[in-house]
């Protein structure tokens, strides 16, 4: 009977271990297939120096990421680049922090890989200020934005599935002051991780569990 209890009491334990187990790795499952939700940030200094404003997530990278044909302003330490991914809008946006006076323009090219089964939809220029005349207009082989005020309109690529994509921006002020320039790309849906796999494993941990604790209380 001793040898017997201690036997029991064993097999019991790990079977609670292996049932915790599935249920974490369960959770973890769960947490994993939300979409990705990213940032990115490189400081205006870092600009004069590429590989240190790259940047990688988990549904898109950045690299060659190039300002040139600077007039009339130079950036400060309060200036930045950053790149944000909410839901499927993607965002690239050069900030000035004070807002630059105007008269200035420059040229600001960046490459961009899409992961995760994204792909290219639509891309809109964006620009903030507090005055204009200001333009800014984004382009690449398949695609022109261009905006005077805010946010302009949302344009189609001209062809489907892209991953990948270079990108210039340029810009300028003739009057008042820009707080920011940048992009909006819509990308599609990314590839969904699967999610119901994981509870099924953990419902059939705890009956399992439940008809070798019945076993256990009867052979006690």
């Amino acid at each position: 009977m001793k040898t017997t209890t201690t036997m029991t009491a064993s097999f019991h334990k790990s079977v609670k271990f292996g049932a915790s187990t599935i249920l974490a790795t369960g959770i973890l499952a769960i947490i994993g297939a939300n979409p990705a939700q990213a940032d990115g940030f490189c400081n205006g200094l870092m600009l004069g120096s590429n590989p240190q404003c790259n940047h990688s997530e988990a549904d898109f990278d950045v690299t060659n990421v190039v300002l040139t044909d600077v007039s009339g302003f130079t950036l400060g330490a309060g200036d930045s680049l950053s790149y944000n991914l909410v839901g499927n809008s993607l965002n690239p946006q050069l900030g000035f922090a004070p807002a630059n006076m105007s008269p200035f323009s420059g040229t600001l090219t960046y490459t961009i890989s899409l992961k995760n089964g994204r792909t290219f939809e639509t891309a809109a220029a964006n620009i903030t200020g507090a005055t204009g005349p200001f333009t800014t207009t984004t382009t690449s082989p398949f695609v022109t934005a261009t905006s005077t005020n805010g946010t302009g309109s949302d344009v189609n690529f001209s062809t489907n599935g892209l991953l990948t994509q270079t990108f210039t921006q340029t810009f300028s002020a003739t009057g008042g002051n820009i707080s920011s320039i940048g992009s909006i790309y819509g990308t599609s849906d990314p590839i969904a991780a699967p999610g119901p796999l994981p509870l099924l494993g953990v419902g059939a941990a705890f009956g399992f569990s439940r008809k070798l604790r019945r076993r256990i209380q009867l052979s006690a």
